[in-house]
C-alpha cells in the first residue's frame, strides 16, 4: 500500500512539474481612442494612460492582482506569465488598420515561435506567448458598460472619423466570406464575464449586440478577422482549445456616468478574468 501512495505521489509531482514547464504565456494589447467629432476628451484615453501609469508603478506587473475582482474565486495559475502592452489609437479607420496589421503580424510571429519551441524544445523565454487576448475599448453615449459580442462587416460613419473618412454601407473587410453587414463574434465567453462583473450599482455591465457601425465597430470587425485568420493559420482550426488569438471590444461610458476609479477597477478585473477563462477554460 506504501508502494501504491508513493507512485502516485511521484506520478502527481511529475504532472505538475509538466504543468508549470507548459504553463501559458499570455499577452494582453490593451486600445483605447483618441478625440474625435463631439468627443474632445475620451474616457478610454484616460483609461489606457492609467494602465500605463499602473504598470509602471506596481511591483510586479506581470503577475495576478487578486484584488482586482471581488467575484473572482479562483485565480489562474501562478505559474502563468502575464504580459501587457497598453496603446492609444487615433479614432480612424486608415490609422486603425495599421496599426492592426501591425500588432496582428506581431501577434502571429510570436505565435509561430512559441509553436516550434514547444514542439522541439523545453526552453521558451518569458516574453514569447502562447495565448494572445486583444482587448479594444472605447465610449458610447450608454450609462453603463458593455462588453461587445459581435461586429458587422459595414463601415457607416455618421460623421467623419479623424483622417477625413466617411465611408456609407461599405464593407469594412473586402473579399470576406460575410457578406456586407454579417456579423462576426467573439469566441471568449462574454455572458460568463458579464455575469462575474455585473452587479453593482455603481458599475453596471451588460452585454450588447450593437457596437455601431463607426470606427469602434470598424476596429472590432477587423480584430475579429484578423484574430480566425491567424487561427486558422497557426492551429487549422480556431474554435476550442486550439484558439491561440482573441479579442473582445468593451464600451465604456463617460465618467460623469461611471467614475474613472471604478471604470479602471473594472478594467483590471476584465483582464484578470479574461485570463483565468483562457488559462483554466471557465
Amino acid at each position: 500500500a506504501r508502494s501504491d501512495q508513493n507512485t502516485h505521489t511521484q506520478n502527481q509531482q511529475q504532472k505538475e512539474q509538466k504543468y508549470q514547464q507548459q504553463s501559458p504565456h499570455i499577452s494582453f494589447y490593451v486600445t483605447g481612442f483618441g478625440p474625435f467629432h463631439g468627443v474632445e476628451s475620451n474616457p478610454s484615453t484616460v483609461l489606457i494612460n492609467k494602465l500605463k501609469d499602473h504598470l509602471q508603478t506596481t511591483d510586479e506587473p506581470n503577475s495576478n492582482n487578486d484584488r482586482t475582482c471581488d467575484k473572482s474565486k479562483t485565480p489562474p495559475p501562478k505559474q502563468c506569465t502575464l504580459k501587457i502592452n497598453a496603446l492609444v489609437l487615433e479614432t480612424s479607420a486608415s490609422f486603425v488598420t495599421e496599426k492592426l496589421n501591425e500588432i496582428y503580424s506581431q501577434i502571429e510571429s510570436e505565435m509561430v515561435q512559441a509553436t516550434a519551441l514547444n514542439d522541439y524544445s523545453s526552453s521558451r523565454p518569458q516574453s514569447m506567448s502562447e495565448r494572445t487576448v486583444v482587448v479594444h475599448l472605447g465610449v458610447s453615449r450608454a450609462r453603463e458598460i458593455n462588453l461587445e459580442k459581435c461586429a458587422y462587416n459595414e463601415a457607416t460613419f455618421r460623421v467623419a472619423d479623424e483622417g477625413g473618412y466617411r465611408p456609407q454601407n461599405e464593407c469594412v473587410v473586402e473579399n470576406c466570406d460575410i457578406p456586407l453587414g454579417g456579423a462576426a463574434h467573439t469566441e471568449l465567453d462574454v455572458s460568463a464575464l458579464c455575469d462575474k462583473l455585473d452587479g453593482t450599482d455603481d458599475r453596471p455591465v451588460s452585454l450588447s449586440d450593437n457596437p455601431g457601425r463607426f470606427v469602434c465597430n470598424y476596429t472590432y470587425f477587423y480584430s475579429l478577422v484578423k484574430c480566425r485568420e491567424i487561427n486558422l493559420r497557426i492551429c487549422g482550426g480556431g474554435c476550442g482549445e486550439t484558439r491561440k488569438v482573441d479579442t473582445l471590444f468593451v464600451h465604456v461610458p463617460h465618467f460623469e456616468f461611471i467614475d474613472e476609479d471604478a471604470q479602471f477597477e473594472f478594467v483590471l478585473g476584465l483582464l484578470h478574468l479574461i485570463q483565468e477563462q483562457v488559462v483554466c477554460g471557465k
